[in-house]
């Protein structure tokens, strides 16, 4: 079974700190330039880094950057986490102001590398994170708190608490019978209002249907491809039993599901590389678009899973991440 562990980080700036208006590119490239640091022994790009048992016990490589093996070439590998951004959060904080981000790990060996993360983030605090602000310096950041969450049953787990050197596994794991139990709890609200469910994609989402890219949710496409990024998942990080998924038989009720209500709007965005030299486009739509269905009880589950994983392209630079109202 997928296992999904939900985190939350809470930094204080020390300094002057800027954030992006859309923060996860920053944050992704910060987090990874520090584990490759500190922890991965061989540089990104060589043969070395390529090797499956290296990928296996590298947490800089397994959780941001790993690679399929020889034997499944041309199978993209899903990161084994997706990053949620700072929303409605200033841009501009000063000393002693609080922000907070998400990571979510996907599978038993993401949650067994907490730890990086944990001692990662305050790294990459103390180094400088966001955009610069002073003198060409990025402000600094203290990790202060970090919480495991499940969404679905409101419950939080304190791993590490504000002054303590001590980092707790996570334990706090959002399970398939969560994800069931709030879609039939939404089903039930949205038959009394009209059958109407609104998605409020809260970071540039970029969805690809038949190789062209679409700037309006269209909900088969977005469904689709919550389907598909979950199969994913669940192919490489999955321990023992999968999802039973039956597309044959969801994907025409998806495909009847009407968009009444389109209120987002197209970001442009686009992604430095460094090993590339050129920037990629990560661009997406945001905003609220509001669908109406007879057949919620069948599409609400699979649409909470992929507010979960997150959906489209660059979930791991935080696109992607919707919720469902």
């Amino acid at each position: 079974m997928l296992t999904l562990h939900c985190l939350e980080f809470e930094m204080e700036a020390t300094t002057r700190l800027g954030l992006y208006e859309h923060s996860g590119t920053a944050l992704r490239a910060a987090l990874y330039a520090t584990l490759s640091r500190h922890f991965c022994p061989a540089p990104p790009g060589t043969r070395a880094s390529l090797d499956p048992n290296h990928q296996t016990y590298c947490p800089a490589c397994w959780l941001l950057a790993r690679e399929e093996p020889e034997s499944t070439r041309g199978k993209d590998v899903p990161r084994a986490l997706a990053l949620r951004p700072p929303v409605r959060t200033p841009t501009d904080l000063q000393p002693g102001a609080r922000w907070r981000f998400g990571l979510t790990l996907f599978g038993s060996q993401a949650a067994s590398l907490f730890p990086y993360l944990v001692v990662a983030t305050a790294l990459m605090g103390e180094t400088g994170v966001g955009r610069p602000v002073q003198n060409g310096q990025r402000g600094r950041a203290l990790l202060r708190r970090v919480w495991a969450l499940n969404p679905y049953t409101e419950m939080r787990q304190l791993l590490v608490a504000e002054g303590s050197k001590r980092v707790d596994a996570p334990e706090l794991a959002v399970t398939q019978g969560d994800v069931e139990a709030a879609a039939a709890r939404l089903a039930a609200q949205v038959r009394g209002q009209g059958n109407r469910v609104n998605v409020n994609f809260l970071t540039p989402t970029r969805l690809v249907a038949g190789e062209m890219l679409t700037h309006s949710p269209v909900f088969i496409t977005l469904f689709e491809r919550a389907l598909g990024r979950l199969r994913q998942l669940t192919h490489w990080y999955a321990d023992g039993e999968t999802l039973p998924v039956d597309v044959e038989r969801l994907l025409p009720l998806a495909d009847e599901v009407q968009l009444v209500g389109d209120q987002t709007q197209w970001v442009d965005l686009h992604s430095p590389s460094r090993q590339k030299h050129y920037a990629t486009p990560i661009g997406g739509f945001t905003g609220r678009a509001t669908y109406t269905s007879e057949h919620w009880e069948q599409l609400l589950p699979w649409l909470l899973w992929g507010q979960m994983t997150q959906v489209g392209k660059n979930t791991v630079k935080g696109n992607g991440w919707y919720e469902v109202a």
